[in-house]
């Protein structure tokens, strides 16, 4: 099995990625997905629930939605604001900013500075949600209900760009497509080297994909 990702932007254009499943709601995966490649271990398979982020919030009684915005053990600013909620207002700046947990924090600074470094467009359009901003969106296959979110302990990143390639659909065939993307590739090959992942629940083929749902599953 050859190990080679295809970049090439004209093979998004009425591809069919292997095959459909009768219910349409399964892609089979080919051998060339970045998911595969980028991802081998399938890290993210299993809910956000198995996080350190997640497991160690809840031993201290921290509940999913509702922590503490003005505690640094909690959630730290990230320095990224265009799009930002006005739920998180940075005291420093009195300008919205994106929030995550400090472990998922301090290993983004170190993926965002690769990015940078590289040259690798993104856009952070999503981080830490409360719960008030979590019911908010509504509902939809790729809507969490709050209180079970990866946002809502700071565990996990959206990215605004890779949201447009797919226009926020969450069915399978579009985000298959959608990896074979250079943005997409470059970003996630980027964040796997310091524990980002686009999660293999929402990367396999399988029901609910999402290019643009980034998660941390690194040490605390």
């Amino acid at each position: 099995m050859s190990n080679k990702i295809i970049n090439t932007p004209d093979l998004l254009k009425g591809l069919t990625f292997g095959a459909t499943s009768p219910s349409k709601n399964v892609v089979y995966l080919s051998g060339n997905d970045p998911s595969l490649i980028i991802n081998p271990q399938k890290i993210g398979r299993s809910s956000y629930r198995k996080s350190d982020i997640w497991k160690s919030l809840k031993a201290r009684e921290i509940k999913n939605g509702l922590l503490d915005q003005k505690d640094p053990t909690q959630l730290v600013f990230i320095g990224e604001t265009k799009g930002a909620n006005k739920l998180y207002i940075n005291p420093q700046t009195k300008k919205p900013e994106y929030m995550l947990h400090p472990s998922a924090a301090k290993a983004w600074f170190k993926w965002r500075d690769e990015m940078d470094s590289k040259g690798i467009a993104y856009r952070v359009s999503s981080g830490y949600r409360s719960s008030a901003h979590q019911g908010g969106l509504g509902s939809g296959s790729t809507v969490a209900s709050p209180g079970s979110s990866p946002h809502g302990v700071g565990g996990a990143l959206d990215f605004g760009n890779l949201y447009g390639i797919v226009g926020g659909v969450g069915s399978p065939s579009p985000n298959a497509q959608g990896r074979l993307s250079k943005q997409y590739q470059d970003i996630a090959k980027a964040g796997a080297n310091h524990f980002w992942y686009n999660p293999w629940r929402l990367a396999d083929s399988r029901g609910v994909d999402e290019i643009w749902h980034f998660e941390y599953w690194g040490p605390l």
